[in-house]
């Protein structure tokens, strides 16, 4: 048939390829949500780290009136598992948002064509995983600034302006 010069092509091919694509879609996607991973865990680090900067003062008070270095460590990592919740949360629903307005637009686009549209629905699992997520990835930021306002003397602390 191929010599005559017509050409064959057997659904499971058509599926072969899409999926093929789609692979590189999700390596690509993947890609990027590392990156921006990454990029995230910098930033809180970036701000606990200006956030000890400022309140030197506070944590040498905190030290002066008998707080143990634990309890210095342990408000700055509650401080970062507040700030990766919320983003988590803001993020989660906000991800939301967009595919029902891409999948709003798909479907539009399926029906024109004549097919079945898709149904979206909250997926409640991925988006608490994505709040304990970012809760832990924001943990495990603020460690190094946390460990750092712990080891702040507190004759030094309260003397800083």
């Amino acid at each position: 048939i191929t010599a005559v010069g017509y050409s064959t092509s057997a659904p499971e091919n058509l599926i072969a390829s899409v999926r093929r694509y789609l692979h590189v879609v999700e390596i690509v996607l993947t890609s990027v949500g590392a990156i921006a991973l990454v990029v995230a865990a910098l930033g809180i680090s970036n701000a606990m780290l200006a956030s000890v900067r400022e309140r030197r003062r506070e944590i040498g008070v905190l030290k002066a009136i008998g707080s143990r270095d634990r309890d210095v460590r342990r408000v700055f990592l509650v401080e970062a598992a507040a700030l990766g919740c919320t983003g988590g949360i803001l993020g989660a629903f906000a991800g939301f948002a967009i595919s029902r307005v891409v999948g709003g637009v798909v479907n539009g686009y399926l029906v024109e064509q004549g097919l079945v549209g898709i149904q979206l629905e909250l997926p409640v699992p991925t988006m608490v995983g994505a709040v304990v997520g970012s809760t832990l990835l924001a943990i495990l930021a603020g460690t190094l600034p946390a460990v750092r306002a712990a080891r702040l003397p507190a004759r030094e602390a309260v003397g800083a302006v």
